[in-house]
């Protein structure tokens, strides 16, 4: 298995460590010793929204009261996310997010901090950009974090 092979298992994983009730410890060690070692990406979509809600039309980014927003249960998740790193001692370097709101709250109620990137912003919406966000996201992941775990937070 290549070096990206892992990777992708932690990324698919990571969620439910964090967020499904407690398991047997043997299940889950192999993910957390790969995380501990540092120089991971972990891909992980946003907490909980309230889903009555949903992105009207002529939403804007920069104004989350015209978005869909975490919802409570949302918020909740992302602190245990936040427990489970620490309680795990799994080390993040760099956080990036969707420049969307609920993206950008689960990043920092989750990690402290957030840095809005683009390329990670849905493209349900307009298909022509997925192409392009998709090759700059495997661009820049190409080049794997030298301290810590780079996590990048995004939509669906």
């Amino acid at each position: 298995m290549t070096r990206a092979g892992p990777s992708a298992v932690a990324i698919l994983v990571l969620a439910a460590l964090a967020l499904a009730p407690p398991r047997p410890a043997s299940a889950d060690e192999a993910l957390v010793d790969l995380l501990r070692a540092d120089g991971q990406v972990i891909v992980m979509r946003h907490a909980a929204t309230d889903r009555s809600v949903g992105d009207p039309p002529g939403f804007r980014l920069d104004d989350c009261s015209t978005q869909e927003n975490l919802s409570e249960e949302g918020r909740a998740q992302a602190h245990r996310v936040a427990a489970a790193f620490t309680a795990r001692g799994i080390p993040v370097g760099r956080v990036l997010s969707s420049q969307w709101c609920r993206c950008l709250e689960t990043a920092r109620l989750a990690f402290g901090s957030a840095e809005p990137w683009a390329p990670l912003n849905s493209f349900f919406r307009d298909r022509t950009l997925e192409a392009e966000r998709t090759r700059e996201v495997r661009a820049f992941v190409s080049e794997r974090p030298a301290t810590g775990n780079l996590v990048l937070v995004t939509s669906r």
